[in-house]
Order: structure tokens, then C-alpha cells, then sequence
């Protein structure tokens, strides 16, 4: 399976080969099956582009996703979907571990590919709880981002 990185952003650094396993981990652990996944690594003023292009809403936001083949496409090559992700937001939410907080953007972002939903109260608590479920996995595993250090804004 292809993972295609792009980084388009400074403000935190991102080990490849980490995110490679992280995605190859939550691909495997829940069976998903396609060929792609893009990620781009954004800074807060290209993810509120998007945020107000496709949801009219000009806030920055940790995660945006857009599904493209979906893991049961009939087609020959599957990319289950694209997805942007701030870094810089997740070092203004968690500062003291930015790296897990990237991780959990990683898994809320591919949930959101498989279906999963945020906007009601059964949605998010489904949501919360496939979280939870494989955080809990990847850190039994020892598999999450890390990183030397926030880069000086």
C-alpha cells in the first residue's frame, strides 16, 4: 500500500517512516482495503482555506478529510481518500505532546475515510469510542509519532 506524504508545513517535524507505520498499523488493524492514502502535513492558513472553501467556515481546524474511492470501490487502483492535517494546531492543543496529538489526528482523519462521523451525539461517541479503541492498540504496539522538538515559530 502506497502512503503519500506531502509536507507543507515547518512548524512541527515529522518523521516519514513513523507516519508510514503508523497508517500501515491502522490499515491492518482494521482491515481496510485499498492501494492510497495521501496526507498532507498543512499550516493553519492553508487548512482554514480549505475550512472555508468546503465548509464555510474560515477557523483553522486540526483535521480535514475527503474520501475518494472508499475501501469497497469497484475500481482497479483504490485511494480510500485524501487527508489534511494542522500540526501547528495540534501544538496549540497539546503542547507538552504534540506528536500523540498528530497521532490521534491520523486516526480521527482515516476513521472519518471508513465513515465515521463527529456531528451528532451517537456519531461522536461512536467516533470516540473506534478512537480510543485504536489508540489503545497503537500504544500497546509502541507505535506512535515522536520528534526532536517543536520548531521555533
Amino acid at each position: 500500500m502506497q502512503i503519500t506524504q506531502y509536507h507543507e508545513q515547518q512548524h512541527l517535524l515529522l518523521n516519514e517512516l513513523e507516519i508510514d507505520s503508523l497508517v500501515m498499523e491502522i490499515i491492518s488493524f482494521k482491515k481496510i482495503i485499498c492501494d492510497e492514502i495521501i496526507i498532507h502535513f498543512v499550516t493553519n492558513d492553508a487548512i482554514s482555506e480549505l475550512h472555508q472553501e468546503f465548509f464555510n467556515d474560515p477557523s483553522p481546524t486540526d483535521c480535514i478529510t475527503f474520501p475518494i474511492d472508499g475501501q469497497h470501490s469497484l475500481e482497479h487502483y483504490k485511494i480510500l481518500g485524501e487527508i489534511f492535517i494542522s500540526p501547528e494546531m495540534a501544538t496549540d492543543y497539546s503542547p507538552e505532546d504534540p506528536y500523540l496529538e498528530v497521532t490521534l489526528y491520523i486516526v480521527h482523519s482515516i476513521l472519518h475515510l471508513l465513515g465515521y462521523d463527529d456531528i451528532d451525539h451517537l456519531d461522536i461517541k461512536k467516533m470516540r469510542d473506534a478512537e480510543s479503541e485504536l489508540m489503545n492498540h497503537l500504544k500497546k504496539r509502541a507505535i506512535a509519532l515522536s520528534g526532536p522538538n517543536v520548531v521555533a515559530k
